[in-house]
């Protein structure tokens, strides 16, 4: 029925794909649940900044409960947003204006939740930089880009930082949205020594496996300015490309290996 030097050919490309799917689905640890903290550090020759990503105690890492602070480079995590995350984007009013979360008003939306109820709770945290930098001028957390890899249309994908503060009435205050105007120096979480680290709403417009540029930017004692940049990798629901890849070529190459025995 088929050609053996052909069908030699199908098993080698499916098992490529195969693995190349294995690989790239858990190569790295994933983060599903806890208190996950992005965190800035002084590099080892103390003229730039490096991120770490922290997972305390009780964090669900690799399906399971971790009993002790770990601490990852940043391309070793995947930090995983579940299908908890998928909201429908509020109404605006008066006093609250979603827009920059760049969809339309009762569409879906993907979020890390501050409050940690249903998703887990994302922190920018520059703590080891304390002594070190200025007191009264913040640590910034700049976007440098966010890039949906899983998306066949970048027009919808934006990504977006906020809080809803304290005021009265109380309004949402978004310190990065990609739907105004792309990517700017506008677009950056501060973090004062006074707090250590900040807690904020993250917003998603599309599923998919994302890739979140960040530069840290930190003024020295000295007031010299350093700087240093790390990507990390969120996926916005468990992303199916992938790993259907990986079935469907197992499947098929099943049905190949079976019709090329019943056709000898």
């Amino acid at each position: 029925m088929y050609n053996s030097k052909f069908l030699n050919y199908i098993y080698l490309t499916i098992t490529v794909l195969f693995f190349f799917g294995i690989k790239n689905t858990y190569c790295q640890s994933i983060f599903s649940s806890g208190h996950g903290e992005l965190t800035l550090n002084l590099n080892d020759s103390q003229d730039g900044l490096d991120f770490t990503f922290q997972a305390p105690p009780g964090s669900i890492v690799d399906g399971q409960s971790i009993s002790e602070n770990q601490t990852f480079k940043t391309d070793q995590i995947v930090f995983q947003a579940s299908d908890s995350s998928k909201n429908s984007r509020p109404e605006n009013n008066s006093t609250f204006n979603f827009d920059p979360l760049g969809v339309a008003e009762g569409e879906d939306i993907y979020e890390l939740d501050i409050t940690g109820v249903k998703t887990p709770i994302f922190g920018f945290v520059m703590s080891p930089l304390l002594g070190q930098v200025k007191d009264f001028v913040p640590v910034n957390f700049d976007l440098i880009s966010a890039v949906n890899t899983s998306s066949t249309n970048s027009t919808n994908d934006h990504y977006s930082v906020y809080q809803i503060d304290f005021f009265n009435p109380p309004t949402p205050e978004f310190f990065i949205s990609t739907f105004d105007n792309g990517v700017t120096s506008q677009d950056t979480f501060p973090v004062f020594p006074s707090t250590q680290h900040g807690h904020a709403n993250m917003a998603f417009s599309t599923p998919g496996i994302w890739k979140l540029t960040f530069q840290g930017r930190a003024t020295l004692n000295d007031n010299s300015v350093i700087t240093g940049q790390d990507t990390l990798t969120v996926q916005v629901i468990p992303e199916p490309t992938t790993f259907a890849l990986m079935i469907l070529a197992l499947i098929t190459l099943i049905i190949l290996r079976f019709n090329a025995r019943v056709s000898k």
